[in-house]
């Protein structure tokens, strides 16, 4: 179907068809006029065939009934205590980008760094140079275009290091830097940690 959206949000437009098989035939599934599935009896009763066919309402002294996921290879039960109560196991993730940059009198921005998925993060900013210092301050982002301030200007001396850390949240978060002294440049080395 051309020119059709894939997420399709009119239901009229949506349609889909299925099939069974006969055989080796393909046979389209038929419904009646109001979309319910039709079976068709002959006139006379429909027979079902089953061992220990016990159509009633399902009790939990008698029932069991059990939910698996998918742990992406194997489908594997979903645990609960002792009460009946669901298991679940706090996963901790860990990630870290590094980047090496170079001073210049006005303040230019790192790489953005997406934060939606983890709740806890830092900058560490090592001044590598010999001399000169750095400013630096810490820039927060809904959409990774438009940046603001979280925080104060620091000033990190040549040989040392500082620690920046948010006090707003937004998705995004940068670090931006500039030489203290225009035109006394120096490196930096820009290293993001986060974890949840």
């Amino acid at each position: 179907m051309p020119n059709y959206k894939v997420f399709q949000d009119v239901p009229a437009s949506l349609r889909a068809r299925l099939h069974g098989v006969d055989g080796a035939t393909d046979v389209a599934i038929v419904v009646d006029p109001s979309g319910v599935l039709a079976i068709q009896d002959n006139n006379s009763s429909l027979t079902v065939d089953a061992t220990n066919l016990d159509i009633r309402d399902l009790t939990n002294t008698s029932d069991t009934v059990q939910i698996f996921g998918s742990d992406g290879t194997v489908n594997r039960a979903i645990l609960t205590d002792a009460t009946g109560r669901l298991q679940m196991m706090m996963v901790a993730s860990f990630s870290e980008a590094t980047e090496s940059v170079g001073t210049t009198t006005g303040f230019t921005g790192s790489t953005g760094r997406d934060i939606s998925t983890v709740p806890n993060y830092s900058w560490f900013v090592s001044n590598t140079g010999a001399l000169n210092a750095a400013d630096v301050q810490l820039e927060i982002s809904p959409n990774n275009l438009d940046w603001v301030t979280d925080g104060a200007v620091t000033t990190v001396l040549a040989g040392t290091a500082t620690v920046v850390v948010p006090s707003i949240f937004l998705r995004y978060t940068r670090v931006s830097y500039r030489s203290t002294v225009g035109g006394a440049d120096t490196t930096l080395v820009l290293t993001w940690q986060a974890h949840s």
